[in-house]
């Protein structure tokens, strides 16, 4: 027992105050990195002239995409005219034959380069190849409806059936 008086006699410590003063510090610089590094990738596209986007909040990954801008007088994929509209009607597009338009003929090649491009991709990183590939379209606001429906069209039969609609940030 006479453990049991050795450690009743010792005298008492004081417990030991925690100094927060460095670990906020350590934290605020971390809070700060993070929210400094953390951020979408901001992307400047040249859109035409009195072309106007619709506005949202919605955010979403479109870095595999292939870019098609609808403007009223134009439609072009990744900046390489590809057609022309006038009063919202494609010219070179008949809906009959849509496969046979230069508009049809450019998105499969997209299509095909990107395909060719993942495949040379996946063998290098040991993975499946991606195949979720989809059209981010520019339309101005002010097309009708039945013109990006048709152009909606041509493009899932060039192997684009997953689609994504640019709009502005709303503030």
């Amino acid at each position: 027992m006479a453990l049991g008086n050795a450690l009743s006699n010792r005298p008492k410590s004081e417990e030991p105050n925690i100094n927060i003063t460095s670990m906020m510090d350590m934290f605020t610089i971390i809070l700060f990195f993070l929210l400094s590094s953390y951020g979408s990738s901001p992307v400047e596209f040249d859109l035409d002239k009195g072309m106007e986007l619709p506005e949202s909040s919605a955010t979403f990954d479109y870095s595999n995409s292939v870019k098609l801008f609808l403007s009223n007088s134009s439609i072009k994929v990744e900046k390489e005219l590809v057609g022309q509209l006038r009063d919202g009607q494609v010219l070179d597009l008949d809906m009959t034959k849509p496969k046979s338009s230069y508009l049809y003929i450019k998105l499969k090649a997209f299509h095909e380069k990107q395909i060719e491009d993942a495949k040379i991709e996946a063998e290098k990183d040991g993975k499946d190849a991606k195949d979720d590939f989809h059209v981010l379209f520019f339309c101005d606001r002010n097309l009708p409806y039945k013109t990006m429906n048709n152009i909606m069209k041509v493009a899932a039969l060039a192997g684009y059936p997953n689609f994504q609609l640019a709009v502005l940030e709303k503030s």
